[in-house]
């Protein structure tokens, strides 16, 4: 089973490339979902600030790994491959490595420009306004470690085109691991 950690700063491409590996038959972990469910749990409506918020919240309570332990379960229960969408710091990415060995990081990296675009067109109600709230919130993520693990990923794809782009680019990716596991598959 391959494990693929997806990182990057919001509307990167992150949840576009799941669901192009979910095409191929790996199962997606969201980790945002996560967090969604539990603000349903709390009675917290889905709103960035109520989300943000419980996302400290469980931090200060679970440890700056938090969303990983919530979702390490469905990782490590898979009879597939896994792809772990939104990793946010170094917490995460270590928790996880000490379950998964094994699990590749891969930063998806984009313009600010075209990552505003992506996320007003996305039509969740978290996305952000105008670019103000988009550089606000990519603060956030930077205060979580997340330009860290840029430096730590196996890949860092950039997505600076269409669809068929971002497509071949990961394509490449995906031949260089399998390539990799078939030279040493343990």
């Amino acid at each position: 089973m391959i494990v693929l950690g997806l990182v990057g700063l919001p509307g990167s491409g992150k949840t576009t490339i799941a669901k192009m590996l979910e095409s191929r038959g790996w199962k997606i972990i969201s980790m945002g979902d996560y967090v969604r469910r539990e603000a349903l749990k709390r009675g917290l409506k889905p709103t960035r600030e109520n989300l943000s918020m419980l996302a400290h919240r469980l931090r200060e309570e679970l440890g700056m790994d938090a969303i990983a332990k919530l979702c390490i379960d469905d990782i490590v229960s898979s009879d597939r491959n896994v792809v772990v969408d939104g990793l946010r710091s170094p917490s995460e990415v270590d928790y996880l490595k000490n379950r998964i060995p094994s699990i590749i990081l891969l930063f998806i990296d984009a313009p600010i420009d075209r990552r505003f675009s992506l996320l007003s067109s996305r039509g969740r109600i978290d996305d952000p306004k105008c670019i103000e709230d988009l550089i606000a919130r990519d603060n956030e993520e930077i205060r979580f470690g997340i330009l860290e693990l840029r430096d730590r990923a196996d890949y860092v794809l950039i997505n600076d085109g269409g669809l068929e782009n971002l497509e071949r680019r990961l394509e490449a990716i995906l031949r260089d691991i399998s390539s990799k596991i078939e030279k040493d598959p343990y």
